[in-house]
């Protein structure tokens, strides 16, 4: 048995230009350093579950279990057996996911039917609270893995890891993880113990369903849609200036993103729910942010941050942008957007700022419509 470890880390052209992206997103935050994971399997009762140790802040937003020698990427279902994304609930699943069942998630994309796999693979995407995205894909035989009783209790259960000849203990899985914390390092189900999460019980009612709305859908001639899968990621409003948690900055919950390509530049949309702290309110923190001057981010470096004018958009609570250059030569510009519990960000990226304002006012108007 192996793990596959998969690069969400790439980049796509522009004549002219290469945009580099990650997790979907322009350059929007988040160090790129890969952590390394143990995931175990095991059988309870007739059912197939894993366990996947998580860092604090993370939650699993998308599962794919497959017969061996699927595709990469997650929305390849040629071989799937079950498809899923969207947690239902703001922390996610936890780290405890029984295959096959569809009430944690939003979005079924293939239900599960019959027998899993013997042997399969279990695609597992996870986001943290800072907009990174980590895919890993783990290779099991199933009848190698430890049976154990319907109702057993999960965190005293051994696990079949990849790579390893025995059995291991939750404790031994979680010790062998980037980011052994000890038991418990994602807050319980209402509770916001991780810094930069927000309270569930102060998110609006309904909120998983809000973000949809509010992400476009460019059809324009010349328009060519970069469609991650799954589109699921939770973020601050802006990492500009080396903004996050430590300098105030609360992420999002049920986050979506998108992202796409015109003629001479690159446009990333993310949009997610605030709570106590409003999207206006997160919306400020970054403005707070601005006049560093020069900063590092995901390798990068970051020169001639400087607001912009954007005209009034009707039906907006609070709104910025702001333009930066890169150590890479293209130009980015950030348009940030509230309205009420909801926040819609959009960055441009070209290779002259003049390039990237003139998408970023265009699609703010568009943006401005959604949220409306």
């Amino acid at each position: 048995m192996s793990a596959v470890r998969d690069s969400v880390i790439a980049g796509f052209s522009v004549p002219g230009l290469v945009l580099l992206v990650a997790a979907g997103a322009l350059l929007a935050g988040c160090e790129p350093d890969r952590l390394d994971y143990q995931v175990g399997l095991a059988r309870v009762g007739d059912r197939l579950q894993v366990f996947t140790p998580l860092c604090p802040g993370e939650k699993v937003v998308g599962v794919r279990v497959s017969a061996p020698g699927s595709g990469r990427a997650f929305n390849d279902d040629a071989l799937t057996w079950w498809r899923a994304a969207g947690p239902k609930a703001p922390a996610g699943p936890g780290e405890f996911l029984t295959l096959g069942v569809d009430e944690p998630f939003l979005g079924i994309g293939v239900p599960a039917g019959g027998e899993p796999p013997g042997r399969l693979e279990v695609l597992l995407v996870r986001t943290d609270l800072r907009g990174s995205v980590d895919q890993d894909t783990f290779a099991y035989d199933t009848s190698q893995v430890p049976s154990h009783p319907a109702g057993a209790d999960a965190q005293t259960m051994t696990y079949r890891v990849p790579g390893r000849e025995d059995p291991l203990s939750t404790a031994e899985i979680r010790a062998g993880s980037d980011c052994a914390t000890g038991p418990g390092p994602v807050p319980s189900a209402g509770g916001s113990a991780v810094p930069g999460r927000q309270a569930d019980s102060a998110l609006p009612e309904g909120a998983a369903e809000l973000v949809g709305p509010v992400l476009l859908n460019p059809s324009r001639p010349g328009t060519i849609p970069v469609l991650p899968a799954p589109p699921y990621v939770e973020d601050i409003a802006s990492h500009v200036c080396a903004n996050g948690p430590a300098a105030g900055a609360v992420s999002s919950a049920f986050g979506q993103h998108r992202t796409w390509q015109t003629s001479d530049a690159g446009v990333e949309q993310f949009a997610g729910v605030f709570g106590e702290v409003t999207a206006a309110a997160a919306v400020e923190q970054v403005e707070g942010m601005l006049g560093c001057g020069e900063y590092q981010d995901l390798g990068y470096g970051f020169r001639d941050i400087h607001r912009v004018d954007l005209a009034p958009l009707a039906g907006v609570d609070r709104q910025l942008m702001f333009c930066e250059s890169t150590d890479e030569e293209p130009h980015r510009c950030t348009v940030l957007l509230a309205r009420g519990h909801l926040l819609s960000r959009l960055i441009v990226q070209a290779d002259s700022e003049e390039k990237a304002t003139g998408p970023a006012r265009q699609f703010a108007e568009r943006a401005a419509a959604a949220l409306s």
